[in-house]
């Protein structure tokens, strides 16, 4: 570098014209940006960054799958419904009926927010009315019973209302909401 019109390459430092925009011996780009774009150390903490960002996703994930199989909802292995009994009644002119009962938890997890269907035949087994309705007050531990109400419009007259199938279909895992 002994013309005084020469300066060194920013990326290889070999000698090269004042104006050059790019070195002719390893032909990187004369721009401070450019160069820093290309440099290795900003691919790792461009790696790093990203790979953080898609870790911390996959991290919840990997640590809610064993918890996914031992709170795994199935209605017909997780509740049992005890007893329950339907009423009808008219208040304001208005007829309503609902079904009060008490339900069985059967498995190691506790429960929250739980959904019933109540499904109400008449003398000839046909269905007539069904109602459904979210309890999210109601938390029954493992192994122990619960009461619930489910109410709602009557659609039918009294008598029509014979008999009754009560099903818990939805229920969250009270240890998720923690």
């Amino acid at each position: 570098m002994n013309a005084q019109n020469e300066r060194p390459c920013i990326a290889c430092g070999q000698p090269i014209l004042e104006g050059a925009k790019k070195c002719f011996h390893c032909r990187s780009w004369q721009y401070r940006m450019y160069t820093a774009w290309f440099h290795p150390a900003t691919w790792i903490a461009l790696i790093v960054v990203f790979g953080g960002m898609l870790l911390i996703p996959m991290g919840s994930i990997l640590y809610d799958l064993p918890h996914k199989r031992s709170s795994e909802f199935r209605p017909s292995e997780s509740f049992s419904v005890i007893e329950s009994k339907v009423h009808y009644g008219v208040e304001k002119d208005i007829p309503h009926v609902s079904c009060i009962g008490t339900i069985r938890n059967n498995t190691d997890t506790a429960w929250e927010d739980i959904r019933f269907q109540v499904r109400f035949s008449n003398s000839a087994g046909q269905l007539i009315d069904t109602l459904s309705d979210s309890d999210y007050s109601l938390f029954v531990q493992p192994h122990s019973d619960a009461t619930f109400r489910v109410r709602g419009l009557a659609d039918k007259s009294a008598d029509q209302y014979v008999t009754h199938k009560v099903e818990v279909t939805c229920a969250k895992d009270a240890r998720r909401s923690w």
